[in-house]
């Protein structure tokens, strides 16, 4: 595994479980996206049990901020990292 599934996997592995899905994933990429690990939370506590819905889960809605704040948006790539990378779901 890379080292983002590694702390993801920390992250939801505490106790008491403080982060949903979405601040998961968006702790985990925090320094990528020049942000602190509070700020990146503060961002995905809402996208937490399904955008509070029981919709999509966040570390999927998630996983698509990061992308776009990374500047993929192009739908063929992201289909590509979703297939590459969707076996650690």
């Amino acid at each position: 595994m890379n080292q983002h599934v590694d702390k993801a996997m920390e992250l939801r592995n505490e106790m008491p479980m403080v982060n949903n899905c979405a601040q998961t994933i968006m702790r985990v990429y925090a320094d990528e996206l020049g942000m602190n690990e509070e700020q990146a939370a503060a961002i995905g506590c809402n996208f937490g049990g399904g955008m509070k819905c029981g919709g999509t889960c966040g570390a999927i809605t998630s996983g698509l901020m990061v992308l776009g704040a990374m500047g993929i948006d192009s739908p063929k790539v992201v289909w590509r990292i979703s297939q590459t990378y969707g076996r650690y779901a």
